[in-house]
């Protein structure tokens, strides 16, 4: 895959694209559906950030295959296992696509697989981005045209 890093852009853990989300428990219909979420076909770049004077880089995507074009999403894993289903996101791990419940979610479990497994990588399920854990990094997708979402059996 090749990928162009431009304005990179860091945030600290907690301060990355779940925060200002609020931590109340998704609503009907949202993630809590099973159904599949796109990867572009292009791949990743690092998202620009008018904040910053240099481009950061996420070591991880030169690495990353951007197939399968869909992953399954079918709720946090780890809290489905528990009996719950108060997340607030779901997101997607590009490498083995485990689903994880962002970090707004009371297990913060979709951190906690990329800690545990060194998985870096993973994409929101309801919106066009994903996010480096370990560089701390926003993604967007590389083609602008391409979009990321849920979707049902036939999507």
């Amino acid at each position: 895959m090749t990928t162009t890093s431009e304005n990179g852009g860091a945030a600290p853990r907690g301060a990355g694209p779940d925060t200002g989300r609020g931590a109340s428990a998704h609503t009907s219909g949202h993630a809590n559906q099973p159904g599949s979420v796109l990867v572009p076909p292009e791949g990743w770049r690092v998202a620009p950030d008018g904040g910053r004077a240099h481009p950061l880089p996420c070591r991880h995507l030169d690495g990353e295959d951007p197939s399968p074009v869909r992953l399954a999403v079918t709720g946090c894993a780890e809290c489905l296992a528990a009996g719950r289903d108060d997340w607030v996101h779901l997101r997607v791990c590009l490498r083995c696509g485990h689903n994880g419940c962002c970090d707004s979610s009371p297990g913060a479990h979709a951190y906690r697989h990329a800690s545990r497994t060194g998985h870096p990588l993973a994409v929101a399920v309801e919106e066009s981005w994903a996010w480096c854990y370990a560089d701390e990094l926003f993604l967007i997708p590389a083609s602008p045209a391409t979009t990321t979402k849920l979707g049902g059996e036939g999507s």
